[in-house]
């Protein structure tokens, strides 16, 4: 399979999991293993160069893999290290102390209209990836999208069948729309700032995790060469999202 930006992927992409604490999703492609550790688990996660991410341009990216299509083990190209921001419920998550949740993210740029996956821990200490292909899922650990901090929304680039719900994500570029609806019928709008692309082995933990001053999104997935001997692609692409001008 050949994606629309010229970059190629084999039938059967396989994501590595989203590590949000030295993980944070644990499978996101075809098979379904995990290998992240939840947050709170492990020693501290150390800090990442400041030389590994760089800025994704749309329309670029090496990935060259072929997938077997066998149902191996799999990653979600969510597999980045870092911790997640555990939200303090206060005056600035009046959202999160009344229970309201985000049930459905759209990105008009690339076509994306999804309805969102709860992920959270699994009794492995691994959060769980998004089990449809075709859908997003947003990680219940974090933030609730419209709250004051960095909210996660992950998903699947491709799998067995072929394209999933983010396998356009590195087309977006500064000023595209993100929207995300909650529970209680509402939007809330959020435009991209930037996008970087890091390798796993020096995930920007800080940069897409620490507390921020407003509310903001982080959209995860995978991205990068596929590297056969793991079963993971090496790197993460993440789209920064801020809130838009009313």
């Amino acid at each position: 399979m050949t994606r629309a930006d010229g970059r190629g992927r084999g039938p059967l992409r396989r994501l590595a999991p989203l590590v949000l604490a030295a993980a944070l999703v644990a499978g996101c492609g075809s098979g379904a293993t995990t290998d992240a550790v939840g947050p709170g688990a492990g020693g501290p996660v150390p800090a990442a160069s400041p030389s590994a991410p760089t800025t994704a341009s749309p329309g670029t990216g090496t990935g060259t893999s072929t997938g077997t299509g066998t149902g191996t083990v799999v990653d979600p190209g969510l597999a980045a290290a870092g911790a997640p921001q555990d939200p303090d419920l206060g005056v600035d998550s009046p959202l999160a102390a009344r229970g309201v949740v985000p049930v459905r993210v759209t990105v008009p740029a690339i076509g994306v209209a999804s309805d969102l996956e709860t992920l959270a821990l699994g009794a492995d200490g691994r959060i769980t990836p998004p089990v449809a292909w075709g859908s997003a899922g947003w990680y219940a650990g974090g933030v609730v999208p419209g709250d004051v901090g960095p909210a996660v929304v992950a998903g699947h680039v491709d799998g067995p069948d072929g394209p999933a719900v983010f396998v356009d994500l590195a087309r977006l570029v500064p000023g595209d729309e993100v929207v995300v609806t909650l529970s209680d019928g509402t939007d809330r709008r959020f435009v991209v700032e930037r996008s970087v692309r890091a390798p796993k082995a020096d995930f920007p933990t800080a940069e897409v995790y620490s507390p921020t001053p407003d509310a903001q999104l982080r959209l995860i997935t995978c991205d990068g060469v596929f590297d056969r001997r793991t079963g993971h692609y090496v790197d993460n692409l993440v789209v920064f999202a801020v809130p838009a001008t009313p």
